[in-house]
Formats: structure tokens, sequence, C-alpha cells
């Protein structure tokens, strides 16, 4: 069974009215683990714009917030990362091809 990480790793920002430093981007990556076996995702995704009653700083915005925002403007399209990343681990469990010289060629 593959373990699945999300973690954003930067947002871009900007003024807009009253708040500044508005997340408006966010950089994620989608990590997954199976084993010794890794794979991993990652884009950017313009998130939902915010709501002024309950706007929170960026200096105070946790892991889990930034995240959260990540996954509700990606809605379902978060699963296509995840398949992304189990293609890739199940990739590495394929036999690696080699190369063989053909008997013809040493005529």
């Amino acid at each position: 069974m593959i373990n699945y990480t999300w973690k954003v790793t930067k947002f871009e920002v900007i003024d807009e009215g009253p708040l500044s430093d508005v997340a408006v981007i966010s950089y994620f990556e989608c990590l997954g683990e199976e084993g010794s076996l890794k794979g991993s995702a990652g884009s950017d995704v313009r998130l939902l714009p915010p709501d002024p009653g309950n706007f929170i700083p960026l200096a105070d915005v946790t892991a889990d917030e930034a995240l959260n925002w990540t996954l509700a403007a990606l809605g379902e399209r978060a699963e296509v990362y995840e398949e992304m990343v189990k293609d890739q681990i199940e990739g590495q469990k394929l036999p690696v091809p080699r190369a063989v010289e053909l008997p013809w060629m040493n005529v």
C-alpha cells in the first residue's frame, strides 16, 4: 500500500485591498512511498479567493491550513497527482531490461 504525503512548498502572494500577502498560487508536492520505492509529483494551483472575514495573515498560516487550501483548490484533481506517484512506484517494480548482443551481429 502506498503512503501519500502532501506538502505545500511555496506561495505566490498579492496585496488585495486592505489585505496584504494574500496567497493566490500554491506550489505543492505529492510524495508516495511503498517500502523502499518512492515517487513524487508536484505543480501549482490557483487558490480560491480569501474570505476577508476569516483572513489569516501569512505569518500565522500553518502547514495544515496551507495544505487544506491547496487541496480544496485542486478538488478531484488531487487524485491525478496520486495516480502519477502510483505509476512511478509501479514502474519501479518492473524488471529492468538489459541490452544483449544479437547472435547474427558477430558473424
